[in-house]
């Protein structure tokens, strides 16, 4: 994968950097890699989905794979909304399988189940499902400045999927970014989980959707060379190569 033309941008989440576009609860991102463009889950609202895309400049109909996160509305929402328009091939965890399959076969969709980590397209991959309660697969991406990990609630716990990654890759997401599920943790708990990434070698972390406000701020301040804030609009930047990587560093 040509990773000068990785591209990842935010089009919903609970906060937004851009006045134009709608706040909601729940989770979409876009992930341009190369020539291929996919989007990782479909918020709760398709109608608000759409206008976000839209008002980003994304066609929804370019959209050639949908990768669910988990089976909660929060995900899923939007989901045969775009699947009308471009017909994706749909990647959902095998545990829901029934469920969403059966939503994406109505909308005119095909499906994958996953269960173990499988590559989508050259440089990027499903983790698979994980977690021993709410079943969860996370995007990992190759860019410039090293894996991009994005979760969507990262109901198996953000440190467990950081340090999968890091065991099935071989290096460190520099990135995790999306729902961390921190909403309800104590401060004492999300401190931990700080240094927990740290000490994996997490250079940088955006917390969205259901981390929590009072989570994401002790993110921002503990964090502050590490941390980004991330809502509807936010769009990776990363260097042009990884020798320029080295460089900046």
């Amino acid at each position: 994968m040509d990773q000068e033309n990785v591209r990842i941008t935010i089009v919903y989440d609970n906060r937004t950097l851009e006045q134009e576009l709608k706040p909601d609860w729940g989770f979409a991102c876009v992930v341009d890699a190369g020539a291929h463009r996919l989007l990782f889950d479909t918020g709760t609202d398709g109608s608000l989905l759409l206008a976000n895309m839209r008002k980003l400049g994304i066609d929804p109909g370019t959209v050639e794979a949908i990768v669910i996160s988990h089976n909660h509305w929060d995900h899923t929402g939007g989901l045969e909304t775009v699947v009308r328009l471009c017909s994706a091939k749909c990647f959902i965890p095998a545990s829901a399988e029934k469920d969403l399959g059966a939503r994406v076969a109505k909308a005119g969709g095909t499906c994958v189940a996953v269960s173990d980590s499988i590559g989508i397209w050259p440089g990027v991959w499903s983790t698979g499902e994980m977690g021993n309660g709410i079943k969860e697969q996370s995007l990992v991406v190759e860019t410039g400045s090293g894996l991009v990990l994005i979760t969507g609630c990262a109901h198996p716990g953000v440190v467990n999927i950081c340090s999968q990654v890091k065991q099935d890759f071989g290096e460190p997401p520099y990135l995790v970014l999306g729902g961390f599920h921190l909403c309800h943790a104590s401060s004492e708990d999300v401190k931990e989980i700080i240094q927990a990434l740290k000490d994996l070698g997490i250079t940088k972390a955006g917390p969205g959707h259901c981390t929590g406000d009072q989570a994401i701020e002790q993110f921002r301040q503990s964090w502050p060379d590490g941390f980004e804030q991330i809502g509807c609009g936010w769009n990776l930047r990363i260097p042009t190569t990884k020798a320029q990587r080295r460089e900046d560093e």
